[in-house]
Parts: C-alpha cells; structure tokens; sequence
C-alpha cells in the first residue's frame, strides 16, 4: 500500500518529532452522511466511548474532514 494515512492529520510524526506526546495505538475514525442519528447515538457513540475507557487518553481530537 502506498498511501500515507497520516495525511490528514500527521499524529505519528508529530510525536516522532517531539511536537506531541505519544499516540495511542487505536483510532477511532468514521466518515460519511450520517442520515440516523439515533444509530450514531445508541451505537457509534457507546463504541467510541468504550475504545476510550480502555485507552485512557490525555486528550482527543475531533477532526471535521
């Protein structure tokens, strides 16, 4: 694969070069129309949380593409 999934947002090599702090080794994306928003409430949003609990980050970025 040639693609570079740091694009967007370039975390990993920021914390490379010591503008951040260490990344966590999940992610959580989701992109697309999101046409039923009671699915993103009672589905997408308990997912994401749970990845959080886990993962216990400092910070996290939501990031509008």
């Amino acid at each position: 694969m040639d693609e570079d999934a740091q694009v967007l947002v370039p975390l990993r090599h920021l914390a490379t070069e010591g503008v951040i702090g260490e990344v966590a080794p999940q992610a959580v994306s989701f992109m697309g129309h999101q046409p039923d928003a009671s699915r993103v409430v009672e589905e997408l949003i308990p997912a994401i949380v749970l990845v959080a609990e886990v993962e216990q980050p400092h910070a996290a970025l939501l990031v509008p593409a």
